[in-house]
């Protein structure tokens, strides 16, 4: 039905514009994603430290052994028994460097250590300071004599353990077994305090 000069055909189309409108809407409100906030990373563990493992303590910087002076040039570097210090070729990594040091010592040219020692065993107590040296026969048996050689055997072995930290005195043993002297000159019996073994007669 018609009216005077009006159309029914509008209120349709506003009803059908609004509808769409409101579809329009709804599509894209469900189409609306969030942003998704990235979980964080798990913290990272750094690895553990090493530890370091000492079987015995290493002596700070150089290690030096001693032989005896041969030149006047050696003399002027020498103690009062004519040792002159030599550096000893330790490796700064050696796990048991106070028996590397000893063997060094004892094949060193001009070494006062009588020909053929062997070291059996050297041992460190820590709480006491006491180092115990146990040679072979030959320490013995092989020693030249003279005051002035024995002075220089026992100084040689006393003066490159004491370079090691804590080491106040050594113990000498021939083949598991105290010996009272090398020549007469020190006792060897008890251990030998690492600042007692210098005085030595000079014959």
């Amino acid at each position: 039905m018609k009216l005077h000069g009006l159309s029914t055909t509008r209120p349709r189309i506003d009803a059908w514009l609004v509808a769409a409108l409101l579809v329009v809407i709804v599509s894209a409100g469900c189409g609306h994603k969030t942003s998704s906030v990235p979980e964080s990373a798990p913290p990272t563990t750094a690895p553990p430290a090493p530890v370091a493992q000492n079987v015995v303590p290493h002596a700070p910087g150089t290690l030096f052994v001693y032989r005896v002076a041969l030149s006047d040039s050696d003399k002027r570097q020498s103690d009062e028994n004519d040792l002159v210090p030599v550096v000893a070729p330790v490796a700064v990594d050696s796990r048991t460097p106070m028996r590397d040091a000893l063997l060094a010592q004892i094949e060193i040219p001009g070494s006062p250590i009588p020909k053929g020692s062997k070291i059996r065993s050297i041992r460190f107590n820590q709480a006491s300071g006491l180092v115990t040296v146990d040679f072979s026969d030959s320490f013995v048996s092989k020693f030249s004599g003279g005051d002035t050689a024995e002075a220089q055997v026992v100084n040689s072995v006393v003066k490159t353990l004491s370079q090691f930290p804590g080491v106040q005195s050594v113990q000498f043993l021939v083949h598991g077994q105290k010996v009272a002297s090398l020549g007469g000159t020190f006792d060897l019996s008890e251990p030998v305090p690492t600042g007692a073994a210098k005085p030595a007669s000079s014959g």
